[in-house]
């Protein structure tokens, strides 16, 4: 015999503004893909007899991820093994997880400066954002109800895991409630960490459109610009 215990379980889907409140033999909500968002409050545990109980310390907050069951994508963006992601500097600046070195030009902002290099060697250098190019770009809009996005979620890992079998680099770029997330991807690890990490993010806004790009391929239907 085990000792009895009370608890409950808060839980919140940020992919689709959901939340839960779980007694100890409930059930996780796990039928819809996403980010879980978990927080035990309120743990008591009581003595064989339930007369006498000890309040537990709140564990810190922890994370499930829920990920897509892959779907047959309605289409395939043009494959090209061996085909190397190509960069550009970023529209508009701002920040990129990938960046090239340049010697700074007048009205270059002094924060993107590379200060460390620019000790060493004397000389002004700047980190110029980069963003992919003329390279496949897999984009969808990151809304809709829960079935569309399992749907839309599991075409882009299928998509994914199709193209990184033969080899071929991609970005994986989506309209989120937290700005335009972008990633690349070259391996199965990096799609599995891409996809991890596009599921922790907010849904897009209804006003919330894809901009028309030559080198996306859309999942879920083309966007549209806003008018």
């Amino acid at each position: 015999p085990c000792p009895m215990w009370q608890a409950k379980l808060i839980v919140g889907r940020d992919l689709t503004r959901q939340g839960w409140t779980l007694r100890p033999g409930d059930v996780m909500p796990t039928d819809h893909c996403g980010r879980l968002e978990c927080h035990i409050l309120g743990g008591r545990v009581y003595d064989y007899l339930g007369l006498f109980s000890r309040k537990l310390k709140s564990p810190p907050v922890f994370y499930l991820t829920v990920r897509p069951t892959p779907v047959d994508p309605r289409q395939l963006p043009p494959l090209h093994p061996g085909r190397a992601i190509q960069w550009r500097p970023k529209r508009g600046g701002g920040y990129s997880e990938t960046y090239e070195l340049r010697p700074y030009r007048p009205g270059d902002p002094l924060q993107q400066i590379h200060w460390k290099l620019t000790g060493k060697t004397g000389q002004l250098l700047l980190r110029e954002p980069m963003e992919p190019g003329q390279s496949p770009q897999l984009a969808l809009q990151l809304s809709g109800s829960p079935e569309e996005l399992d749907e839309k979620l599991g075409m882009l890992l299928q998509t994914g895991k199709t193209m990184t079998d033969q080899g071929i680099a991609f970005a994986m770029v989506a309209q989120t409630g937290d700005g335009l997330f972008s990633r690349i991807v070259r391996n199965e690890e990096e799609l599995t960490q891409a996809m991890d990490a596009l599921l922790s993010q907010r849904p897009a806004g209804e006003d919330a459109t894809l901009p028309q790009d030559p080198n996306y391929h859309y999942i879920g239907g083309q966007a549209h610009e806003k008018t």
